[in-house]
């Protein structure tokens, strides 16, 4: 949470975020006499990648807020346009992907539901450079930038190994010397975790099905190709 003025920076957890759910008490807390809700600039809330829970932490703290607060999710694949459109300010809402470990990686992807101001937008973009990141533009789509391209990426290290192409150390060798990558896929994928990456695969696969039926692949055969990779991961 970035409260405005010299007021300090304030972190709301999951677990927080949960006791808002059940008992919205927690957050009316009193700062120099006022509730320090009322100057609150940004809400920035990293959560599972469940959208249900989402909805409901976004809901009840929209009904906590004043009007004025942008709320900005830290998920990685889940689509922002349906987060903003459970608030009563989807003009006031965004996608802020920061990278873990966050104090290490630098990037933050900005991302733009389609009913996000301008001046969200641009507020959102300080913001991340405020914190020393760099911030890049990614459209409301299945996976944002990052995740679109490595997701594929990661399954396709599954199957390689699968095949028999080459063993973990020489898969994750190969990318590192060959690519210049700082790691190797299964080794990010440790990192990442299994349950995570099955998650956000499930999540992509989805959005690609609506991104398939709104006509946003440049033909019917590179929309049905795409899609039969991306099934591959749900079995």
């Amino acid at each position: 949470v970035e409260v405005s003025g010299n007021a300090p920076m304030i972190n709301v957890t999951d677990a927080t975020v949960g006791t808002v759910i059940e008992n919205k008490q927690i957050l009316e807390l009193p700062l120099n006499g006022r509730n320090w809700l009322d100057l609150v600039a940004l809400v920035h809330h990293p959560v599972a990648l469940e959208t249900g829970l989402e909805l409901r932490a976004w809901r009840a703290l929209d009904g906590l807020c004043p009007p004025h607060t942008i709320f900005a999710s830290n998920t990685s694949s889940l689509s922002i346009g349906d987060m903003a459109a459970s608030t009563g300010r989807p003009d006031r809402f965004i996608g802020l992907h920061f990278f873990n470990p966050v104090p290490i990686m630098k990037l933050v992807e900005v991302v733009r539901a389609v009913t996000t101001s301008q001046q969200t937008f641009d507020r959102a973009w300080r913001f991340a450079e405020s914190l020393g990141k760099i911030p890049i533009a990614a459209k409301d789509n299945s996976g944002f930038v990052v995740n679109l391209l490595l997701v594929p990426y990661l399954l396709d290290a599954i199957r390689a190994l699968e095949r028999g192409v080459g063993s973990i150390a020489d898969i994750d060798r190969g990318m590192q010397l060959g690519c210049g990558h700082p790691m190797g896929p299964f080794t990010l994928l440790d990192f990442v975790g299994l349950d995570t990456t099955s998650h956000k695969c499930s999540v992509v696969t989805e959005m690609a099905e609506g991104m398939k039926m709104m006509g946003e692949y440049d033909s019917k055969e590179a929309a049905e190709k795409a899609m039969a990779e991306m099934e591959e991961c749900k079995s």
